[in-house]
């Protein structure tokens, strides 16, 4: 079953035991339910389309130049010379997150679509789990893609679980949810999406509730190597 066709509704996503405390909708004016109602079903395409047009009213010299190649404007990211369709410049503004705007580059692209692959391979087999670890040294940019993970299941109305250190929190249809403690005994319907930085786990690792068995979840976790003692 294509993603495509899977309901985004929080009822047809999981079902919770009557035994546990239903899970709480977050309040619209909450950072997370304000970064839903923002970006889901937004389409990036269009976002990326305005930017280039202001780019070329404000500067007709600058068309597929990174922001970084420009004088005077300052982003997250350094410089990309890898300059696909998809790239530019994406307006976050959240006070929980703290960063106005990211530059897209084409690795995050590259990867996410990769990982769209896999899922849609790797989800019709039942029995296999799938999941992901994206590594790459500290400042490297990890933190960065899976913010634009979260924006992009967003934008294509994808549920999606975002992993902290307080509790998880799912996006769905309606809007957001938080999962409480005891979401690994929840019953999930379809592998969903699950963004996981190991920077927030007391291993360095992927934590333990995220990988129990038969919980049917797509962990994406971004780590830094191991060093070797």
């Amino acid at each position: 079953m294509s993603t495509a066709s899977v309901s985004a509704s929080l009822d047809s996503l999981v079902k919770i035991p009557e035994r546990f405390e239903k899970w709480q909708r977050l309040d619209d004016s909450e950072p997370f339910a304000q970064l839903h109602r923002n970006f889901w079903g937004k389409s990036m395409a269009e976002e990326e389309k305005a930017w280039h047009e202001q780019q070329s009213i404000s500067d007709p010299s600058s068309n597929n130049q990174s922001p970084e190649e420009k004088s005077g404007e300052n982003t997250l990211e350094s410089k990309d010379d890898d300059i696909t369709p998809g790239c530019y410049v994406l307006d976050i503004d959240n006070e929980l997150i703290g960063i106005k705007r990211i530059w897209v580059r084409a690795e995050y692209i590259r990867i996410y679509d990769f990982l769209v692959e896999y899922y849609e391979e790797i989800h019709k087999r039942d029995f296999l789990a799938p999941a992901a670890v994206l590594t790459g040294q500290p400042g490297i940019g990890k933190s960065i893609w899976l913010l634009y993970a979260l924006l992009r299941c967003l934008a294509e109305k994808r549920p999606v679980i975002w992993g902290s250190k307080s509790a998880p929190h799912m996006f769905v249809q309606e809007g957001v949810y938080d999962m409480g403690k005891w979401f690994p005994d929840v019953v999930y319907n379809n592998f969903i999406w699950t963004l996981l930085d190991s920077d927030e786990s007391q291993n360095g690792g992927i934590p333990e509730e995220f990988v129990q068995h038969s919980t049917k979840i797509f962990v994406i976790c971004t780590m830094s190597p191991v060093k070797k003692h």
